[in-house]
């Protein structure tokens, strides 16, 4: 019995030793499962994308919390859903960066970009090239689209319109189904009261 106990412990103990140091090569410039050409154009793309507002950015922020790609990942394991990795996002967005069709390439290219940009420098970025259908790509588009008003004029509720949107914009739809938004920016302002 005291074999079978001290095998298995050894056995457990391999697995993990060999899960962190599997996740470790994940996350390392050894694993070439993106190719770099275009992670460095990403990269440099982000940099440059054009900053939001700060108010649309403090609204985006109370409704889903910013977090890394490990505290995502952390998050879904204790079920808390209302966070965001603004990195996982784009990677989310971008299958056509991936060498294969794995999963855990958009964690790979989640822990890549984080290497070399913030979490708001992504969401600068992903908010900019999310589509929010009607052929409306990015939320300066969405704004003027459904709002007829630049970005950095929407009220709480239009900018919460916008962010809702961006889980999925074919349900959360102000044109086709207002009520559902209504619904949801009140449980949002429940929420978030002091």
């Amino acid at each position: 019995m005291k074999k079978i106990i001290k095998f298995t412990l050894k056995a457990l103990f391999l697995i993990v030793f060999l899960g962190v140091v599997f996740i470790q090569y994940l996350k390392s410039d050894w694993n070439k499962a993106i190719d770099e050409g275009d992670l460095n154009n990403l990269k440099t793309a982000i940099a440059n994308a054009k900053p939001l507002p700060p108010e649309f950015l403090k609204v985006y922020k109370s409704i889903y919390p910013i977090t890394t790609t490990n505290g995502i990942i952390y998050n879904r394991f204790t079920e808390q859903y209302d966070t965001k990795c603004p990195c996982n996002e784009i990677s989310l967005m971008l299958h056509s960066f991936y060498k294969n069709n794995s999963t855990s390439n958009n964690y790979v290219l989640s822990w890549k970009l984080e290497k070399q940009v913030t979490q708001e420098q992504c969401l600068n970025y992903y908010l900019q090239n999310v589509d929010f259908v009607y052929n409306n790509k990015g939320v300066y588009e969405a704004s003027n689209y459904y709002f007829q008003k630049e970005l950095s004029e929407l009220n709480f509720e239009q900018m919460a319109t916008l962010i809702i949107m961006t889980n999925n914009p074919s349900l959360y739809n102000p044109k086709r189904r207002p009520e559902l938004i209504k619904k949801r920016i009140k449980e949002i302002i429940r929420i978030n009261k002091p």
